[in-house]
């Protein structure tokens, strides 16, 4: 088991990283397919790094300089507003609402397939939320 200072530490790193990567989402362009798949990968990380800090407080007495919790829900909205700008940025591309594919999103971006299988729903249909 590891003792308090040693979980602290890794916690702090955690969020570092956390930080670090959101830092870097900032600078991505969804008009760029490469930047894409790195938007998804960092969104990917930071909900998985949070829900690891979730759970290590909920099992753990660890004070953080972060909530997990608010972090998530946060990164839920980013990952909302991502979707829905690949949305966009597809239509400004030419592609039409039935050839937009935000269902190849689902795997990595778990956390929000509620509203990705929505969107898709409504995409096929031409109607949008």
């Amino acid at each position: 088991m590891l003792d308090a200072e040693r979980l602290n530490e890794i916690c702090e790193s955690i969020t570092s990283e956390y930080k670090m990567l959101l830092i870097n989402y900032r600078y991505l362009s969804i008009s760029d397919e490469d930047d894409v798949e790195k938007m998804v990968y960092i969104l990917k990380e930071c909900y998985s790094k949070m829900l690891f800090l979730t759970n290590i407080i909920r099992t753990h007495n660890v004070e953080l300089s972060l909530d997990p919790l608010d972090a998530q829900m946060r990164l839920e909205k980013k990952a909302k507003a991502f979707i829905n700008s690949y949305i966009n940025q597809q239509r400004e591309d030419g592609f039409k609402d039935h050839l937009i594919n935000v269902n190849q999103f689902s795997n990595d971006l778990p956390f929000i397939w509620d509203y990705i299988y929505a969107k898709n729903k409504m995409l096929k249909k031409g109607v949008i939320l």
